[in-house]
């Protein structure tokens, strides 16, 4: 379940790559054994991005891997960069 910091950052974070870009940014993306919080996906390459509040980035690193978020890309012409960002809750910040 997502909580209202986490939310709140993968939303601001998909609005400034929307303006920055055209690209195509996918906001929760569901496959079968769940949902990557973004995905970017350029010509060339995917960006797998995963939030977690307060726990480590191997913890978000650990769930893309889990839950098969780059199983889609695998084999495919494009790069897969799998990202795993640790937010503070106390500061509301990238840990």
């Amino acid at each position: 379940m997502i909580t209202g910091c986490e939310t709140h950052f993968q939303y601001t974070f998909y609005i400034i790559n929307r303006l920055l870009s055209c690209y195509t940014i996918l906001i929760e993306k569901q496959n079968s054994h769940g949902r990557a919080d973004i995905i970017i996906e350029s010509d060339n390459d995917v960006y797998i991005f995963e939030f977690k509040i307060d726990k480590p980035v191997d913890e978000a690193l650990a769930q893309i891997e889990e839950k098969g978020y780059a199983t889609h890309y695998v084999g495919g012409s494009k790069i897969v960069h799998k990202i795993g960002v640790s937010i503070s809750s106390s500061t509301r910040t990238v840990a």
